[in-house]
């Protein structure tokens, strides 16, 4: 069975780690200075070199379970094995006792037998020495002692019939010896096959006893390199974590300096367009035209698409006291009692705050990016003759949020909001409309 060579491809990877954490040491002393796109792909870099790092320990782990499992299985196999062995071992030992048994009743069968044979002979050696050393005198006897001629008769068949009687038990008696004896020869047999049998057994069962304990063993081996894997492996985490925590840094340090300088540039941009407006409110006394000469440079990060539905700007006021047209860029909200000073004004919709300042035409003045409609066309709106401000250039506004509050500052004849929407910038000339096609009151 192949074995991965775990013990060098943890120190390779050990070493890695080392290296690796000693590089992010050394990076997270860089960060003294401002990180760069480039450190941040270095970093990323880092963090995926770890990650792969630790995937191919995990398939270092992954295999040597596999290989485990397989060895796992086979000391089954092998166990099922030791224990048909024994039980055919244990089968073979019970044959064996009763063989030896029946020699053992064959032997003591045998032995009484030829004592019974040595008693028979005896027996007749004495009858036929008796009548050998009698002969006639025992006849004579027998005559005389003799009732009759059929008395006589009688006699003279008993004592035929008695030699042949112990001629037929000896003959019987050797029978039963040659019997025995060949019985006892396949019991002998029979004993040496089973104790042949046996012997085989158990060298079989010595062998599988050795194999045993090497699969038990590499077993063993196995979970002592898959600790080592996974102690490797679970080593990784802390290196993992400071790797992902410098790449977040990173992105976070980028982030925060992108949008400072998306601040700025959209900072400058409205001040940029607040004089240019400051320099034609003499021209536009209602405002609608106080605006750059020039459009608004909106920033990269500003231009996307409308993020949100629109609402009314001053949400306790749905009154108009002049409509769009003739003219007029815009329209006026106020509750017509002169009463409306200091009601809030709402972002109509989310967006950048590209203006906040005031104007000498339009007052205190808010104008808001929203991004870009369905057309491709960058949307603003514009509030103006606030009494107070309460956003920021560059700030994030969502739809609903207080901006500022109704008043008469600038060239107004008295409290209202003048709301406008305009069109791919600020500046004279630059496209508006109805703010009643975006907003309902």
């Amino acid at each position: 069975m192949r074995r991965h060579k775990i013990p060098r491809i943890l120190k390779t990877l050990t070493g890695a780690a080392l290296i690796a954490a000693m590089t992010m040491g050394l990076a997270a002393t860089a960060w003294a200075r401002t990180p760069s796109e480039a450190d941040l792909g270095e970093a990323q870099a880092r963090l995926a070199a770890l990650q792969a790092q630790q995937a191919e320990i995990q398939a270092v782990i992954d295999g040597l379970e596999d290989q485990r499992d397989d060895v796992e299985a086979y000391i089954r196999e092998l166990d099922a094995q030791m224990e048909d062995m024994t039980d055919e071992y244990n089968e073979l030992t019970d044959r064996l006792g009763l063989v030896s048994e029946a020699l053992e009743r064959s032997l003591s069968d045998t032995e009484q037998l030829e004592a019974d044979i040595d008693e028979q002979y005896e027996a007749m050696k004495l009858r036929i020495r008796f009548m050998y050393e009698n002969g006639e005198t025992g006849l004579l006897d027998m005559l005389f002692s003799s009732t009759s001629l059929s008395d006589f008769l009688n006699r003279s068949e008993y004592i035929r019939e008695l030699t042949g009687y112990d001629r037929d038990r000896l003959a019987r008696y050797e029978e039963m010896v040659v019997d025995l004896a060949e019985k006892r020869v396949e019991l002998e047999a029979l004993q040496t096959e089973i104790e042949d049998a046996r012997a085989e057994l158990e060298v079989q069962q010595e062998t599988l006893e050795l194999i045993l304990a090497a699969k038990q063993s590499e077993l063993e081996g196995f979970d002592a390199e898959i600790d080592a894997a996974s102690g490797e492996l679970h080593s990784y985490d802390g290196v993992m974590n400071a790797a992902a925590a410098e790449v977040n840094a990173i992105v976070a340090e980028i982030e925060a300096r992108q949008l400072a300088e998306q601040q700025e540039a959209a900072r400058q941009a409205a001040e940029a367009a607040a004089a240019a407006a400051a320099a034609a409110a003499a021209e536009n006394p209602e405002g609608e035209s106080a605006a750059p000469e020039q459009p608004v440079e909106v920033p990269t990060q500003l231009v996307g698409t409308i993020a949100s539905g629109w609402t009314w700007p001053v949400p306790s006021i749905h009154h108009i006291t002049q409509y769009y047209g003739n003219g007029h860029l815009g329209i006026d909200i106020a509750d017509g009692r002169g009463t409306s000073y200091g009601a809030p004004i709402v972002a109509a919709c989310s967006g950048t705050v590209v203006v906040s300042r005031w104007s000498d035409s339009a007052g205190n003045w808010v104008v808001i990016y929203h991004g870009r409609d369905g057309d491709g066309d960058q949307v603003y709106t514009c509030y103006m003759h606030c009494s107070s401000l309460c956003v920021s250039v560059g700030q994030q506004v969502s739809v609903g949020q207080t901006i500022g509050y109704i008043g008469s500052t600038g060239q107004s004849s008295g409290p209202h909001l003048h709301f406008q929407f305009r069109f791919n910038g600020m500046y004279p000339g630059a496209a508006t409309t109805d703010p009643l096609n975006y907003v309902g009151y």
